[in-house]
């Protein structure tokens, strides 16, 4: 038992908020959670650039809005997106580069489910207004 338990402590790894967020991001499968919040967002928004500084974890959300393959996903990927444009400092124009715009429109017309619509909606909303702090306080 011992020797067990000194083989899970030495392998046993904390993830951090960011670490749990990145592996539910490459999983495709986004799951709303503590996560998905504004605050995670507020500490965490200046991640979404990637250690190479393409903004790759903005790309996949972007690629899991074209998808449409999970509701909970899609809606998931919105608010995410829609955060990132909030707290990155010209995140409006970097996402709106990497295509967002484009991908995220289409959803008003296409799609049926509330929860998506209403995270379409906000999603929008956040792109195209160009002082968020300014519709709503902090």
């Amino acid at each position: 038992m011992q020797v067990l338990q000194k083989i899970l402590t030495s392998s046993y790894q904390d993830l951090t908020t960011w670490e749990v967020y990145l592996a539910e991001l490459d999983s495709g499968m986004l799951k709303a959670g503590i996560i998905h919040t504004e605050q995670f967002f507020k500490t965490n928004a200046r991640q979404m650039e990637g250690k190479n500084g393409d903004f790759c974890h903005v790309k996949r959300l972007i690629h899991l809005i074209s998808r449409r393959e999970d509701d909970e996903t899609v809606a998931m990927a919105l608010f995410d997106l829609g955060e990132f444009v909030r707290f990155y400092p010209n995140g409006k124009s970097i996402a709106n580069r990497l295509g967002a715009k484009r991908v995220v429109m289409p959803l008003l017309r296409d799609n049926e489910e509330y929860d998506i619509q209403r995270h379409t909606l906000l999603c929008i909303s956040k792109l195209l207004v160009n002082n968020w702090k300014a519709v709503v306080p902090s």
